[in-house]
């Protein structure tokens, strides 16, 4: 809370930052998928409205990220958009995207993405052999890697046309990866 970050109020770029479920800190902050877990008071906000259901409060942090990274990417009405890894599709859908499609590996997630305003949902762990997911599906102007995995941020950069924005969401490995620079 005392670098030039911090007290610019820019936290999430501070060096020494630490959040939980965060992988990109050794030893790991572990999330809250738990029954009981410490906050520091300054990441806690008093909920007073009986209205609001305890599940709703748990998904206010992911739909924060998503709704901060669909800004980030500009205007999204009537672009297509990819995203790899759910809660974006909300964001994209009312930031006014035109064509949205998901990734994952596992069916419930695209279920879940498809009730929520995907258009197209992809198992890219069973494209044909040699396909890329623009083959299967088009080139597209936005795409948001939010699954933290190397791999699909590589996908991201070949499914958008020239010109378009790849939008880093997930956190990637800290030993690093492998990346086509040329594509870029």
């Amino acid at each position: 809370g005392r670098c030039p970050a911090c007290r610019e109020g820019r936290e999430n770029l501070c060096h020494n930052v630490r959040f939980l479920g965060s992988a990109s800190v050794f030893p790991h902050m572990q999330g809250m998928f738990r029954e009981y877990f410490t906050m520091p008071e300054a990441q806690c906000v008093k909920v007073t409205n009986d209205e609001v259901s305890l599940g709703e409060v748990a998904m206010s942090e992911p739909l924060s990220v998503a709704l901060h990274s669909a800004n980030r990417a500009g205007n999204l009405l009537g672009r297509s958009v990819l995203i790899i890894g759910c809660m974006q599709v909300i964001a994209c859908r009312l930031a006014g995207a035109s064509r949205i499609a998901i990734t994952d590996v596992v069916d419930h997630p695209l279920s879940v993405a498809r009730q929520v305003g995907a258009d197209q949902t992809i198992r890219v762990d069973q494209l044909p052999q040699g396909s890329t997911i623009a083959s299967v599906a088009g080139e597209f102007d936005v795409a948001f890697e939010v699954s933290g995995a190397p791999q699909a941020l590589s996908a991201c950069i070949e499914s958008v046309r020239r010109g378009g924005i790849v939008v880093q969401v997930g956190t990637l490995p800290a030993e690093g990866m492998h990346l086509q620079a040329n594509l870029i």
